[in-house]
């Protein structure tokens, strides 16, 4: 007889005791927690950097960094795929590699795998 979320330690630690999962959704959802607590303290390995890519990117770049079908489809992301540009004196409105980076390791983390889910 499998136990269900609720009746688990582990799931009363975790925070899902209310919720009546079998106990590989409690896995699943220990393990985001986990990977959560990991990229706090920067202990999980970013995925390798192209290089050449600029620090401050302008929408198009933005866009093509982030494998988008268009920039109409990319700036549709902005917040709430994608983050807000910061605004640079002289420069106008810029994306930052790092900022878009976070973005791209949450999309590949969270349960939202399709980015058209959010659009």
């Amino acid at each position: 007889m499998a136990l269900t979320c609720r009746e688990s330690r582990s799931a009363q630690r975790i925070g899902c005791d209310r919720l009546d999962l079998e106990p590989e959704a409690t896995v699943v959802i220990l393990l985001h927690r986990v990977i959560g607590m990991l990229k706090e303290c920067n202990l999980v390995p970013r995925a390798r950097r192209i290089e050449g890519w600029p620090r401050l990117m302008p929408e198009a770049t933005a866009a093509a960094y982030c494998g988008a079908a268009s920039v109409e489809a990319f700036l549709r992301g902005v917040g709430n795929i994608w983050p807000r540009p910061k605004n640079v004196t002289g420069m106008g409105e810029r994306w930052l590699r790092d900022d878009l980076d976070d973005a791209i390791d949450q999309l590949m983390t969270s349960k939202i795998r399709d980015a058209a889910d959010l659009l």
